[in-house]
Order: C-alpha cells, then structure tokens, then sequence
C-alpha cells in the first residue's frame, strides 16, 4: 500500500512561484499517494474554503504605506510563531483551521507545508492529536519569518541553500534541518525550439507594432512584486541604448511595472503576463540573458530554469547566488543599475558554450525528489518519528 502525503500549499490557483512549483513537481514525481491542498481553484489541487478577512488585508497595507508597519515589526519581533501582521494572517487561521479538518478524511502519514509558520503551528497542534509527522520547507528568506516557522519544531526543515541552512541552525536550536534546494525538470529544456517573432506576439499581452527583436533579447520570469526590484532591470536596459525586454508573469507591482517599462523602453519592451508552464520553456529559449535583480532572494528557482535553457544568468553578488549560479552568468552589485546594464553586456557578449545547462544540472528534480522521497520514508516507514511535543 503506498504511504499517503497532503502537501498544504495555500496558493495554488493565484500565483505561480517557487513554492507553488515545488508543490506541482512533489505532486508529479513522488511515488505515494499525493494530495495538494490549496486555498484557490487548481486542476491538480484540492480546494480548502476559507474565510478572507479583507479588512485586515486593507489595514495591514496601509500600514506599510504609511510607515506605521515599522512600528508593527517591533510587536511582530516578540511575537514567538505568528506573523500576527501579516496580510494574509486572519485569512492563514482560517484556512489553517478548514484544512485540520478535511485532513482527517485523507488520513495521510505525513504532511508536507510550504505555507509558512500560522499552518506550521496548527500542524503542530494535530500531529500532537493524530501522530502525524510533518515537514516544512524554508521559502520566505532568511529573516524572522522563517525563525518563526522552524520554531513550530516540524519534524524536518527543508531549506533550500547551505546559508539558510546555517542561518536555521544558529537561530532555532532544536529543529532537525535538511538541505534541499529547489529544482529544474530537464528534459522540457532539451526538446524545444526557442519562439519566432509572431509566436512572441501572439502570446503577449503588451507589445508595439514597432517592435523587433533585437539583441539582445533579455528576460525575466519573476512575479511582479516591488522586492523584486525590477524596475531597476528597466532602467538598466534603458541605459543600453539597445535590445528588448521581455516580462512574463503577475503581481501587485504590475501597473506602475508596465507604466514605467512603456514610458522608458517604448518599442523595446514585450509583456506576456503568466505563461503555461509548458509554454515557459520556450521563452527561456528565445531569450540572449535572464536577470532578476532581487536582493535577498530565497533561493530563485527561475534562474535554475533559465540556465537549463543554457542562458547565462545576472543576479545580485551574494553567497547564495555565487552557489546556485556558480559560473554560468555574470554575478554584480544590482543596487547599481550602470552595473546591472554592464553585467547584461557582459553576459551577451561571452561565449558560455555549456556551462548554465551544466549547472543546472546540479538541480534536477530528480535528483530533489529523491531526497524527499528518502526523508518521507525515514519519517514513516523508517519508523524515526517521534511526536515532538
């Protein structure tokens, strides 16, 4: 009889991101018996009907607006596992609660959270009831978030890079950690063709009829939320004086995105909005260099997607990308939008031959699904677990 796994991912259905993808390929690949519980509607997810308090959502935005949220932090600082001003916190106990109860009826023999510490805490609360081991998965960056979220004590902790891995251990003493980075389905990237103009036009959302393709062609697959920085890529291929943008995705910062990429780049910019995932591929492809400026990111698993499309990547100079991204792209300081613009120069103008899609190899999901397959079972069948009270 196959071991039974519930992955809580509360998301699905809204957004398309690193968590969301972990949740899809766990799904696919694992071999027990899967179940993906989200919040939104999904083809592969089954849906928890939970309560939205927009009122707090409203309240807790404009608090960051104004600056009153600095104020907020401090509170949030000695509060021991809630992110209590968080958006989406009221609507996560709501949630949280709903999926406690429809979990029962799938008896699983371990669960898996990817959706932060408010689930983690209640998780806690049931494997205490029911003896159901779970584990959480590090997605936020290192910050109190995630302290948050290894205090629930899952009985292992996935983070994603061995900074994050060091980060867990020194703040959060008694949690078991497991390092476990995100991952590249390969074979997608080894049988397509990259997308001709009109096929680019046909799937965009925003283009001109003044645009060509003109290299280079520079890309980025992030959602379209303000830590993402990517109005500086817009000015840095602005002060390039030549080349296309391309922008796939969606998010809260998408109107002054495509406000500020039309006013600046004219002609040279392409939106697509969300991309099928079979589609994506395809426009890794069609592109000379990906970039995504962030400062801080988790982990990034799109620039492991663009180097499996065997296109170099320039991402911020920090320790986790210098192990994610190794040699296969162009490395800087991204608070300088003139280093950005020279890095995305760089990165055009130099032969890599290989070397992104064999860096990417280092993170197939094969390779990943294993380690979770391995880790499930020595928390089942492996008979390791002990309720952690």
């Amino acid at each position: 009889m196959k071991l039974k796994v519930a992955i809580v991912c509360p998301y699905v259905g809204k957004v398309e991101r690193g968590a969301e993808n972990l949740a899809y390929y766990l799904k696919q690949k694992l071999p027990f018996e899967v179940v993906v519980f989200s919040g939104f509607d999904s083809s592969w997810t089954y849906k928890i009907h939970y309560t939205s308090f927009k009122i707090w959502h409203k309240l807790m935005m404009l608090s960051r607006k104004i600056g009153f949220y600095r104020v907020l932090y401090q509170v949030e600082k000695i509060v021991y596992y809630f992110d209590i001003f968080s958006p989406e916190f009221f609507d996560m106990i709501s949630f949280a609660k709903k999926f406690c109860l429809e979990i029962k009826k799938y008896n699983p023999d371990c669960i898996i959270n990817i959706g932060g510490s408010t689930i983690g805490f209640f998780l806690k609360m049931y494997r205490k009831l029911n003896k159901i081991p779970f584990i959480s998965v590090f997605m936020a960056g290192k910050n109190l978030t995630e302290i948050k979220n290894a205090r629930t004590q899952p009985d292992f902790y996935v983070t994603l890079t061995p900074s994050a891995t060091c980060f867990i251990k020194t703040k959060v003493k008694k949690v078991n950690v497991e390092l476990i980075p995100l991952g590249v389905d390969l074979q997608y990237y080894n049988t397509v063709s990259s997308l001709n103009y009109n096929e680019l036009k046909n799937i965009a959302k925003i283009y001109s009829k003044e645009t060509r393709i003109s290299r280079p062609v520079v890309l980025s697959t992030s959602a379209l939320e303000p830590q993402k920085r990517l109005d500086f890529l817009i000015k840095a291929v602005k002060r390039m004086q030549q080349g296309i943008l391309i922008f796939a995705g969606d998010g809260s910062h998408k109107r002054y995105l495509l406000s500020l990429a039309g006013s600046l780049l004219k002609n040279r910019f392409i939106y697509l909005g969300v991309v099928d995932k079979k589609l994506l591929p395809r426009v890794y492809k069609t592109c000379d260099v990906f970039c995504l400026p962030s400062i801080n990111e988790p982990f990034g698993n799109v620039f492991v997607e663009a180097m499996a499309a065997n296109k170099p990547v320039v991402a911020d100079d920090d320790e986790d990308r210098r192990w994610i991204v190794g040699n296969a792209g162009v490395l800087t300081d991204v608070r300088d939008v003139d280093k950005i613009a020279e890095a995305l120069w760089k990165a055009y103008n130099t032969d890599w031959k290989d070397i992104p899609k064999q860096q990417a190899k280092k993170f197939s999901w094969d390779t990943i699904i294993k380690q979770y397959e391995n880790l499930i079972i020595k928390l089942t069948r492996g008979g390791q677990f002990q309720c952690q009270l």
